[in-house]
C-alpha cells in the first residue's frame, strides 16, 4: 500500500500587474491580456481574460405550475433547443430587474415572486460572465412576447417530468439553462 501526499494548500488570489486591451466590440465582448504575479512570485505574461455581458437566466413557473420554456434556434449551439428566458444585464440595471424584464419581453409572463437561484461564472480560468439564475413562481401571462431581438422562440409549457426528459435527452444544450432546470427539479 502506497502512502497518498498530502494535497497542496489552496492557493491565493493571482496579482494583475499590467492589463492590456486586445479586442472590443462594446457591449458584447472584451478580450484583455493581462500580466499576473502567481502567488509563489512567478509572472505569467501572456494570461487572457475574455469578457462579455452578465446575463440572467429564468426558471419560471406559472400560477397552475407548468415551465415556461423557449424552443429557439440559437447560433452558439447551431441548431434547435430548450431554452428558459433570458439575457443580458442592462448597464445599471440589477439582476433582479432584467431577470423581470427578460421574462416579460421573451415570454410575456410576469412573476409573482422572483428569487435568485445561483450565480456562476461561465468559464474558470477565462471569467466570461456571471450567469444570475433565478426562479420565477405566480407567474402570469399579461402580454405577447416581444423580445424585439434576433430570436424567434416557440414558448412551451412543460410540466417537470417533461422537463426533466428535455435534460435528459439533451434538449437543453446551453450550461447556465441546464443549471438552472436541474436547480429547480432539484427544489432549490
Amino acid at each position: 500500500m502506497t502512502e497518498a501526499s498530502a494535497p497542496p494548500p489552496a492557493a491565493g488570489p493571482w496579482r494583475r500587474l499590467a492589463r492590456r486591451l486586445i479586442y472590443q466590440r462594446a457591449p458584447w465582448l472584451r478580450l484583455y491580456r493581462d500580466r499576473l504575479e502567481l502567488p509563489d512570485g512567478r509572472v505569467v505574461e501572456d494570461y487572457h481574460r475574455l469578457e462579455t455581458p452578465d446575463y440572467v437566466v429564468v426558471a419560471a413557473e406559472t400560477e397552475a405550475g407548468a415551465l415556461l420554456g423557449l424552443r429557439q434556434y440559437r447560433q452558439g449551439v447551431g441548431g434547435i433547443c430548450l431554452c428558459l428566458p433570458g439575457g443580458m444585464i442592462d448597464p445599471g440595471e440589477t439582476p433582479e430587474a432584467a431577470a423581470a424584464r427578460e421574462l416579460r419581453e421573451e415570454t410575456g409572463y410576469t412573476a409573482g415572486l422572483l428569487r435568485p437561484l445561483h450565480q456562476v461564472v461561465t468559464f474558470a480560468n477565462l471569467y466570461g460572465a456571471t450567469a444570475h439564475l433565478f426562479h420565477a413562481t405566480g407567474c402570469r401571462k399579461v402580454a405577447e412576447p416581444a423580445s424585439g431581438d434576433l430570436e424567434v422562440a416557440e414558448l412551451v409549457l412543460l410540466d417537470r417530468a417533461a422537463l426533466d426528459g428535455a435534460i435528459r435527452d439533451g434538449e437543453i444544450k446551453v450550461a447556465s439553462n441546464l443549471l438552472a432546470a436541474a436547480l429547480l427539479l432539484a427544489g432549490y
